[in-house]
């Protein structure tokens, strides 16, 4: 049942997703999945983050989803011309949705203690690695998140987007997804509005008794 208002034109909503949490509808796939991860935590907060975008989807479809991937490899759902991208890090995930546009997000932890320089040198162009060698933490992880939001809007993986440069005529922004967190969006070109909403307060508002989504 969907709580929540329908998407406008030109509209991207960004559900915040507390990890770990319920994980009430996976498939039997996805339960396998879950059982191969060696650390308990990861599994919870990898289950709920797929527990909640499965449900979160199926609030504006008014149906069960089935997950597919497009030609270039990106997670879609079969019937339906909604955009949709998940991200999670420990303790948050995000998911964006957006009607007949692509979409990109990605959070990331901000770590002081993690290793920028060796991460910069892998996954940033020459130039920015050394711009953000001496960078805070805040801003490093930042970057990143913009660099990774806009290689998954365009379905490139990470190697291969090593700059950040929307060519395409892309939207890249900051989201804001609370203390200790970096987090972006980028959005396929035309006007963009970004609406920042809780699946916590989604989930804990929906009437009872309300039937899990059911999946195969």
């Amino acid at each position: 049942m969907s709580l929540h208002a329908p998407l406008a034109a030109g509209e991207v909503h960004v559900w915040r997703i507390p990890l770990p949490g319920r994980a009430e509808c996976l498939t039997a796939d996805e339960r396998e999945r879950v059982a191969r991860f060696r650390s308990p935590l990861i599994a919870s907060e990898w289950a709920t983050a797929r527990s909640m975008t499965r449900k979160l989807l199926a609030s504006y479809t008014d149906a069960p989803i089935t997950f597919i991937e497009d030609a270039d490899g990106k997670p879609c759902i079969a019937g339906s011309n909604l955009g949709f991208n998940v991200a999670h890090t420990a303790g948050l995930a995000l998911l964006a949705v957006a009607a007949d546009r692509r979409v990109g997000v990605d959070v990331e932890r901000v770590d002081p203690t993690r290793d920028r320089t060796g991460i910069g040198e892998l996954v940033l162009d020459p130039a920015t690695a050394r711009r953000l060698a001496g960078a805070s933490a805040g801003s490093f992880f930042r970057h990143w998140a913009r660099l990774e939001a806009l290689g998954k809007c365009r379905g490139t993986g990470l190697r291969e987007q090593m700059a950040l440069d929307p060519r395409e005529g892309e939207v890249v922004v900051d989201v804001d997804a609370g203390p200790d967190y970096a987090a972006a969006l980028a959005v396929a070109p035309g006007p963009v509005r970004i609406r920042l909403l809780s699946a916590e307060a989604w989930d804990s508002a929906r009437p009872a008794p309300e039937q899990p989504v059911h999946v195969a």
